[in-house]
């Protein structure tokens, strides 16, 4: 496989992750009464298990984002040879809707997850982790999509590598749109 084959095979495989992570975003005015947060604003030794930034509304927005892509994304490699040739998925084996909740849902489980710790470090919401805010998603979503699919080796590497640089763009990318409020 050519580098730039390997590279669209790995940002193919990982768009229902970012979708995901991106719904909630895009959408946050969609379904206000589902903008709680998932803790309940409970606190664990004091302090708040998540915070009020991980809320129902997110989670189910980023399982039907990473839901809507795989959708998507099973649909033109059923329809074209080229995409076909680039989708790592396992849409024969797994199906799309599945794939596409793990990748979803997993991507707001590993913030969740992240959230905790920073919460037990002090570090406040919205205030930069590095490198743990640029991977916790992407871990999360790989691990619960390996529960289906043993993403190969070489994947897995170049996500850890390189992501923590894609995620920093695409903050970049969001603030000058005006979606996001920090760059970071």
């Amino acid at each position: 496989m050519t580098w730039w084959m390997f590279l669209l095979t790995a940002l193919w495989f990982i768009l229902p992750g970012y979708a995901g992570n991106s719904f909630p975003v895009i959408f946050k005015r969609v379904l206000p009464q589902l903008a709680k947060p998932i803790d309940g604003g409970k606190s664990w030794r004091g302090v708040r298990i998540f915070g009020n930034n991980k809320t129902w509304r997110g989670l189910l927005l980023g399982s039907i984002g990473g839901m809507v892509i795989a959708g998507v994304q099973a649909w033109l490699a059923s329809a074209n040879e080229f995409i076909a040739s680039i989708t790592l998925a396992p849409f024969g084996e797994v199906h799309w809707a599945l794939f596409g909740f793990l990748m979803g849902f997993g991507v707001l489980f590993g913030d969740a997850i992240e959230s905790f710790f920073k919460r037990r470090r002090g570090i406040k919401p919205g205030q930069s982790w590095f490198p743990f805010d640029q991977i916790d998603a992407l871990v999360g979503a790989l691990a619960l999509v390996y529960i289906v699919f043993p993403v190969p080796w070489e994947f897995l590497v170049f996500y850890l590598l390189f992501v923590p640089a894609l995620h920093l763009i695409s903050n970049v990318v969001a603030y000058w749109l005006g979606i996001k409020e920090t760059w970071t």
